[in-house]
């Protein structure tokens, strides 16, 4: 497996270095990322995708530069299985904003958090990946295909996001591949990740479904702790 190992967002240590000068700093990340020795960076989008296009480029062109391997996580407040249908329509529009430019600057997934269960697992289900067919639509009309979507692994039982959720889902819906969160795995089946089986039998069974949808890209996020 070719690994990519690199941060999501911006660690403190970037605005100790030579590049956090200027007021568009922020696109220099690839610059440090090559530096420290990592391959890849994950843009976040936390309060929206509101990066602009202009940026978007230079950031392409600065990943292009450095070969490092780049994915954008979506705004943590699209919620595609919420019931009311204002939010669910926002939230398409949102996350098609991310996409949009995730495509812009050549990156290679947008992750989301696929939202909560609510009263009923399997209409949160049915209305999230009816949701997320709309998206894809509006992938295909605009003729975007390259950034894949990843649902995530929810860390909380009342979120719709178990390991077998998120495999339904990429069987479902095209452009998906799973994103696997070891943390909220570990913490969503209480502490199940206590042998390095448990892990080969997971991406096993991840890797099956990409070789079924001629995708072949993984996405395994890790928590890294600093130990005081």
């Amino acid at each position: 497996m070719d690994m990519k190992i690199g941060t999501s967002g911006i660690p403190p240590h970037f605005w100790e270095s030579k590049y956090s000068k200027g007021k568009d700093c922020r696109l220099n990340m690839p610059f440090w990322i090559k530096d420290i020795g990592l391959n890849a960076y994950e843009v976040l989008y936390t309060y929206g995708a509101r990066m602009r296009e202009e940026n978007a480029l230079i950031l392409k062109e600065n990943v292009k530069k450095t070969d490092i391997w780049l994915t954008v996580h979506a705004a943590y407040y699209v919620v595609l299985t919420s019931p009311k249908e204002d939010v669910q329509e926002r939230s398409v529009e949102e996350l098609f904003k991310a996409i949009r430019l995730a495509d812009i600057m050549d990156a290679h997934n947008v992750i989301l958090h696929p939202g909560y269960n609510g009263d009923d697992s399997e209409k949160s289900y049915n209305r999230f990946v009816s949701n997320l067919k709309l998206v894809v639509k509006k992938m295909k009309e605009h003729g975007i295909s390259k950034p894949k979507i990843s649902p995530e692994i929810g860390g909380k039982k009342s979120q719709l996001g178990s390991l077998k959720d998120i495999i339904r889902i990429c069987e479902d819906v095209e452009y998906t591949v799973p994103c696997i969160d070891w943390a909220h795995l570990h913490a969503r089946e209480d502490g199940s990740l206590q042998n390095i089986n448990r892990f080969n039998d997971i991406i096993i069974n991840c890797e099956s479904l990409f070789i079924i949808k001629e995708h072949k890209l993984n996405y395994y996020p890790f928590l890294m702790l600093e130990k005081k």
